[in-house]
C-alpha cells in the first residue's frame, strides 16, 4: 500500500496483531516485501511495519539528496499518516 507522508508516496506493509507497530528497517536496496522480520517471530504478538526507503522499491524517487535526518523524517510522517500510538524499531541485518 502507499500513503503521503513527509512530501513523498511511501510504499509500506502491515502485518501481524493490531497495536502499536514494530518498524523493520531495511537497507536501502532491499524493498519492504524482501525484509524478513527475525523469520516472522514479531506477527503473532505485534503488528510489523516494513516500507520502502525513499527511493528504493515503490516509494515515490524524488532528487537527492537522502540525509539521515530525511529519512528519519519520513519514519515520523509515515507513522504520523498512520495514526500510529507508538512504536518500536528493528533493524535488518547487513549481508556480507
Amino acid at each position: 500500500m502507499r500513503i503521503k507522508a513527509n512530501t513523498i508516496e511511501i510504499n509500506y506493509e502491515l502485518s501481524g496483531k493490531k497495536g502499536a507497530p514494530v518498524v523493520v528497517l531495511s537497507i536501502p536496496w532491499r524493498p519492504a516485501r524482501d525484509v524478513e522480520s527475525s523469520d516472522g517471530c514479531f506477527e503473532p504478538y505485534f503488528q510489523v511495519l516494513r516500507y520502502d526507503m525513499r527511493g528504493h522499491g515503490k516509494t515515490e524517487v524524488i532528487s537527492g539528496p537522502y540525509t539521515l535526518d530525511l529519512l528519519a523524517d519520513d519514519v515520523i510522517g509515515l507513522l504520523d499518516a498512520l495514526k500510529s500510538t507508538g512504536s518500536t524499531m528493528s533493524g535488518c541485518p547487513s549481508e556480507e
